[in-house]
């Protein structure tokens, strides 16, 4: 299931990503960073979430993409950044 989502979110972002609204982008990169993490892509997962908060547009928006980042550096051991990112979310 996370394969075939992940396949259809990139062919959106590809298709969406000229006209593309910020807000738009902002969920596309959201969506597409937890079902990289859930594959384990964790490089590209990251990507998007640091995407998703280029294209956030309330503190909200950047809490929930710090998050993602956070949830990506525990499996990696990267405790520090971890910490960092969830720390963020809560500001």
């Amino acid at each position: 299931a996370y394969v075939d989502a992940i396949s259809l979110l990139e062919k959106a972002k590809q298709i969406a990503a000229p006209n593309c609204s910020t807000p738009d982008m902002y969920l596309l990169s959201l969506s597409l960073g937890a079902n990289y993490a859930a594959q384990g892509l964790i490089d590209e997962s990251l990507r998007e979430f640091q995407s998703a908060i280029d294209n956030a547009s309330s503190p909200y928006e950047i809490a929930a993409a710090h998050f993602g980042i956070g949830k990506c550096y525990t499996p990696k051991a990267l405790n520090s950044e971890a910490r960092n990112h969830f720390l963020k979310a809560l500001e």
